[in-house]
């Protein structure tokens, strides 16, 4: 069996809302915040297809709202995997 990149690690993520999320907040838009990320508790409990959804959730809000260049190039290393 072969994994594929789901999203980034549980702590990058992290790092990846709170960037997003201080942009959002300094744009004065108070409508529309970026899509929360997950509690240790909750990454630990959802599967890797609801990792997957909430990342591409959270790539095309940052798209949609200029915010996408603020994600940093992420490596292999970055990203968790899963079958």
């Amino acid at each position: 069996m072969f994994s594929k990149q789901i999203c980034p690690r549980f702590i990058i993520w992290r790092r990846i809302f709170a960037i997003l999320d201080e942009a959002w907040r300094k744009s004065g838009n108070k409508d529309n915040p970026p899509p929360t990320v997950f509690n240790f508790q909750g990454w630990t409990k959802s599967s890797n297809n609801k990792k997957q959804a909430l990342w591409k959730e959270t790539l095309t809000w940052a798209d949609k709202n200029g915010f996408k260049a603020m994600i940093p190039e992420l490596y292999d290393d970055d990203m968790f995997e899963g079958d």
